[in-house]
């Protein structure tokens, strides 16, 4: 199975460029997926240096610079799902252009949310959950973290599938830990 796969790879590290490292490493053990990545870290800029400037300027071009490298993939590669790992918020939009294309193209889609905002963002009801909404409404499946958000992303999207899929850990690096002296 080929997925096209939307999201950071480590450097820098985090969550989600983590998570990805996981599902690379596991996915060349197995053989069971070939993965194709649209690597979305950005490097650009420290993680500090984020004013409202430099993130609504320089996250446009790596939103435009997503976009252009998912399609091409999705257009010379033929996935056979697309996978998105989102932290919503203003990349929603990003998420939105990227998931018409995969319906345009019938390439059936994963949005899966690396953040615990959606609940604080669907309280606000802003444009941050607007935008998100509007991506899950797009995708095929949704995935998040908890019961909590699965409750209430079931209850406004009933239409929806959505499942929970737990932040990952390796577990060699636990035995590691436990086996190394300190």
């Amino acid at each position: 199975m080929k997925v096209l796969l939307i999201s950071p790879k480590i450097p820098p590290i985090g969550g989600m460029s983590t998570w990805t490292k996981y599902i690379l490493d596991e996915s060349a053990k197995t053989g069971r997926a070939d993965i194709i990545i649209v690597d979305t870290a950005v490097r650009w800029r420290a993680v500090w240096h984020n004013t409202p400037i430099i993130r609504f300027f320089g996250g446009s071009f790596q939103a435009l610079k997503n976009i252009f490298s998912a399609f091409f993939k999705m257009l010379r590669k033929s996935p056979h799902v697309l996978h998105i790992c989102s932290t919503a918020g203003p990349g929603s939009l990003r998420d939105i252009i990227i998931l018409q294309i995969a319906c345009t193209m019938r390439i059936p889609s994963i949005i899966h949310y690396h953040t615990g905002r959606l609940i604080y963002d669907r309280k606000d009801n802003g444009l941050d959950w607007k935008l998100a909404r509007n991506a899950m409404k797009l995708a095929t499946t949704i995935a998040v973290f908890t019961k909590a958000e699965l409750d209430f992303i079931t209850e406004d999207l009933p239409e929806k599938h959505v499942i929970i899929v737990p932040n990952s850990i390796d577990l060699t690096e636990i035995e590691e830990l436990i086996n190394s002296e300190y």
